[in-house]
């Protein structure tokens, strides 16, 4: 049996690492509260395949479960030098039925003398692309950047997040209506 996947994308924009220092970003998406809102039904997500994308400077990249019956659970989580490939396929679907959102981000460690910012070539990035089961796609963004804190010696960052939902139908040949 063949299951139709709609695209999904989360990303940390405003990314800013401090020179000499170890940063911990996250972000917290409530796409199922909107889904919920918009469709009149709980979120219908089920998760086939999430890869995790930073740069050279990037040591850990994870999402997790936001609300429902999955609250709290790790979709995946991976560490090490994540601008390797790591991405991760789910047989079964990791299911976030009912959940209200994603919680992301990344850990980095900056040995600079500068500030790296979101961007290509030196520069860092924290995003997770993903296909699942459900109707309607979405983009997750964190545009705004603020201090959360220190966790034994890393600053901790997080930022709203918005996003943008896209209705997807899975019954139609070819995906979304063009």
């Amino acid at each position: 049996m063949k299951t139709k996947l709609a695209p999904f994308h989360v990303v940390y924009e405003a990314l800013d690492l401090p020179p000499h220092s170890m940063s911990h970003l996250y972000g917290e998406c409530l796409v199922g509260e909107d889904f919920a809102i918009s469709q009149n039904k709980p979120w219908d997500l089920k998760v086939h395949f999430a890869l995790p994308h930073t740069h050279s400077l990037g040591r850990r990249v994870f999402m997790q479960a936001m609300g429902g019956p999955a609250d709290g659970k790790m979709i995946i989580d991976v560490g090490g030098n994540t601008g390797d490939p790591q991405g991760r396929a789910f047989d079964p679907p990791f299911d976030l039925t009912g959940s209200s959102g994603l919680r992301f981000g990344c850990d980095f460690e900056n040995p600079r003398d500068e500030h790296v910012v979101y961007g290509i070539g030196d520069q860092e990035m924290c995003e997770l692309l993903g296909f699942a089961e459900t109707t309607l796609a979405f983009e997750g963004k964190v545009f705004d950047n603020r201090p959360d804190g220190t966790d034994g010696g890393k600053q901790i960052f997080t930022g709203h997040c918005s996003s943008i939902e896209f209705p997807y139908d899975q019954t139609r040949p070819g995906g979304p209506p063009k």
